[in-house]
């Protein structure tokens, strides 16, 4: 195939051609065009007016148009494509031209119903339940028509599925993607891009001394500092950054380990909030671990019904599970994360040079949910791991000047999986439910453990329950368990429990966050792939169970 001047995606709604084209977007640096918005343009009225005016037969003439338009251009772009632009002759005729790459993103029909129910409830493809069917059976030859290639989208975040689709463009389009934008030395910036409220995540060596001017930037005169006290002396930037943005530092020292994130710490912070004379326009920022973040951003969430809040991630765990992604909670007697709330910080920092003051445990328990990150949507992710060999040792490679930009990478990866899963289902509505892999059982055993088990180290039998349970039910085969075994034993992570623990842990999985009138598990349907599952049996579980306290 001759070198190409645009790449069009199609598919049906649902797919994903937006996102994804906005991420190629983002990668290559090009402009992405939406035949939607060239037909409201021209037309003065939005897409759904013309089509409802005028009918079917004039949009499409319109979209034709529109095609033609861009595909005309000279400039190289990303081409986003109306679900129905297949069914025109003169548009598969135009796709087909031998300088375009046609990219069809495939979806099964129920992969397409979840994600328009997620996004777009109201659409009247989904008042009919018959429609969509009939839509996708008509569609599916003419897509297969014009496409060049096919890339799956089915349990697959969309940051996978963008650089699939730049890996099969390599030799045919002329520019080499860039997959994160680099603005200080040696740091990434991530967008996670909500519909309501976007913001970046800065991931690098040195970054924390940003926050002062970040929280200028937001209008704040005082900002609540929540941190434990031997991190505030670990890391003064954060409090000199704000004061020499000119703001009010008022300091509220956060307990060590789990007690913090209790209603009594919470009320007490509320009330000095509330004494200092914080306002709506203030805000708060929290420096540490997961326990220091979920308990500032719940603490922003609920005074005055709702302040901005800023998060500056101290450890691995913190950095790829708790600091992204808006969800913010305390814990009960009951189980972990029991009361919380959705609220989205304005920026995340995640410093790496802080990952060099770790405890090595601290480490280990971090690089589980980053190995989660791997199994369930970015394999890449896995061959850094691997490729640190068994037993690394991981304080000198968070310390090898050679090893930083790794680490970064590792780490900015992992983000971007979950940027990109909240990015689609802000509020556990679908697909974030798949960022809870291993934690159902995970969650159950650090409350049974009474702190005996570390969240990742809990987490990390987690996954190996979940492999267990999916090869039980034949959903993959038992090499994709012995990877989750040799991954996490490499890092020196268990990945068996003690039968009595299992024990106690077995009725607490009931109190999972993810259960509805089932009880339902996050599993695997292959490597980068997974899926909530809703009809597992008794029996299911405690053959999986059985075969972790066996291991």
């Amino acid at each position: 195939m001759p070198r190409v001047r645009h790449i069009a995606l199609v598919g049906m709604a649902g797919a994903g051609k937006t996102t994804i084209g906005r991420i190629l977007g983002e990668m290559w640096g090009l402009p992405v065009v939406d035949l939607d918005e060239i037909v409201e343009r021209c037309t003065g009225r939005s897409v759904v007016a013309v089509f409802d005016d005028e009918g079917e037969a004039v949009f499409r003439r319109h979209e034709a148009a529109a095609l033609h338009e861009a595909l005309d251009a000279r400039s190289l772009s990303i081409v986003s494509c109306g679900g129905g632009v297949v069914t025109t002759p003169v548009c598969r005729e135009l796709l087909r031209a031998p300088d375009i790459l046609t990219v069809w993103l495939t979806a099964g029909l129920h992969t397409l119903r979840d994600r328009l129910l997620c996004s777009s409830p109201e659409r009247p493809l989904l008042r009919d339940p018959e429609a969509l069917s009939r839509l996708w059976a008509e569609r599916r030859p003419l897509y297969e028509s014009v496409a060049d290639t096919a890339v799956a989208t089915d349990g697959r975040v969309v940051s996978v599925v963008a650089r699939e689709v730049a890996r099969q463009s390599r030799g045919v389009f002329p520019l080499s993607p860039v997959p994160f934008r680099k603005d200080r030395k040696q740091s990434r910036i991530l967008r996670v891009p909500l519909p309501e409220h976007s913001y970046d995540v800065e991931i690098g060596p040195g970054v924390f001394s940003g926050v002062g001017a970040a929280a200028a930037a937001l209008g704040a005169e005082k900002v609540a500092f929540l941190t434990h006290s031997h991190l505030g002396e670990k890391f003064p930037e954060v409090r000199a950054s704000l004061r020499e943005a000119g703001l009010e530092v008022i300091e509220l020292p956060v307990p060590e380990g789990e007690k913090a994130k209790s209603f009594s710490v919470l009320e007490e912070i509320l009330q000095k909030m509330a004494l200092a004379e914080m306002r709506r326009d203030d805000l708060v920022v929290g420096m540490g671990g997961g326990v220091v973040t979920d308990l500032a951003g719940f603490a922003a969430a609920v005074f005055l019904r709702g302040v901005p809040w800023i998060a500056c991630s101290t450890t691995i765990l913190g950095a790829v599970d708790a600091a992204v992604g808006g969800k913010t909670a305390v814990n009960l007697a009951a189980g972990k994360n029991l009361a919380g709330a959705f609220w989205q910080p304005s920026r995340v920092f995640i410093d790496t040079f802080a990952f060099k003051t770790l405890p090595e445990r601290q480490m280990r328990s971090g690089l589980a949910e980053v190995v989660k990150h791997g199994l369930i949507a970015d394999p890449e992710i896995l061959d850094i791991v691997e490729g640190w060999g068994p037993s690394p040792d991981l304080a000198a490679l968070v310390n090898d000047a050679g090893e930083e930009k790794r680490f970064v990478e590792l780490v900015a990866r992992s983000v971007m999986v979950k940027a990109d899963i909240v990015s689609i289902d802000e509020r556990e509505g679908s697909v974030r439910a798949l960022l809870n892999y291993g934690h159902t059982l995970g969650h159950a055993l650090e409350t049974a453990c009474a702190g005996r088990l570390a969240h990742g180290e809990a987490v990390a039998i987690g996954m190996v329950f979940a492999a267990e349970l999916a090869c039980v039910r034949g959903g993959i085969d038992r090499d994709l368990v012995d990877l989750h075994r040799r991954l996490l034993g490499a890092l020196g992570l268990a990945v068996s429990a003690l039968p009595a623990d299992l024990v106690v842990a077995r009725p607490l999985m009931r109190r999972d966050k993810k259960h509805r009138k089932n009880q339902r598990f996050v599993l695997l349907s292959g490597l980068g792939t997974a899926l909530v599952a809703e009809d597992v049996c008794e029996s299911e579980i405690e053959a999986a169970l059985v075969l972790v306290a066996q291991s």
